[in-house]
């Protein structure tokens, strides 16, 4: 039976990929997870009176001012990714919203996580073994015909070296569409070192100025 080895501080992050987009989520964990996140949010009950695996609907406030609609979700301890007490905010995706949110959060006692550490406390908790603790920095991103730069005219080719339409029953229109729809082909590498990220910096980011990553001498890795 693993042991929870719970640290004594309280970590956020926002835990969706960096950038300006419709939701973002913002993670908390740690013994005051929940209590943090219960200074800022406003709804129909207390967090700490929720059940674990439950989502609320609510604010964020703080003197008064509001600044975003969210909805709450507790994972109560042993429960959750890292083991830990944790609430994950999903608000809207503006990167205003989502570094004021983690300024009002530090403020009400957690601390910025540094890079990887919910899934370093995953795995001192027992949640992840070491393969699936180091996964995610050994694969590189998605590529499909189609996407980006993959030309939708090598789908074909891409079909025919997998033998789909004899293994799985996938066959492809005069116009390289997959039937049935919502098929998917991708190339996905593996490999034992993780990739070289691609780093723009923070000179390139527009919240360099009172980014909450940069106070403590830390990088969001974007």
């Amino acid at each position: 039976m693993n042991t929870l080895l719970l640290q004594e501080d309280t970590i956020c992050a926002v835990s969706t990929p960096f950038g300006t987009g419709g939701i973002a989520v913002i993670r908390i964990s740690g013994r005051e997870a929940i209590s943090i996140a219960d200074k800022l949010f406003q709804g129909r009950q207390a967090l700490a009176a929720a059940a674990s695996h439950t989502v609320h609907y609510g604010s964020i406030v703080r003197n008064g001012t509001t600044l975003d609609n969210v909805l709450c979700t507790v994972f109560r301890t042993p429960h959750s990714f890292t083991g830990e007490d944790t609430v994950e905010i999903a608000c809207h995706g503006s990167i205003y919203i989502q570094q004021e949110l983690l300024r009002w959060l530090t403020d009400a006692g957690a601390r910025t996580a540094q890079k990887g550490e919910f899934t370093k406390r995953a795995f001192l908790n027992g949640r992840l073994d070491l393969a699936q603790a180091v996964a995610p920095r050994m694969l590189t991103p998605r590529f499909s015909p189609g996407y980006g730069d993959f030309p939708l005219a090598q789908q074909a080719a891409f079909c025919s070296v997998l033998d789909v339409s004899r293994r799985i029953g996938v066959s492809l229109t005069s116009g390289s569409l997959m039937v049935p729809q919502k098929s998917v082909t991708a190339l996905l590498g593996v490999s034992a070192h993780p990739p070289a990220a691609r780093i723009a910096g923070c000179d390139a980011c527009n919240l360099s100025d009172r980014c909450l990553y940069r106070k403590e001498g830390l990088s969001c890795g974007q």
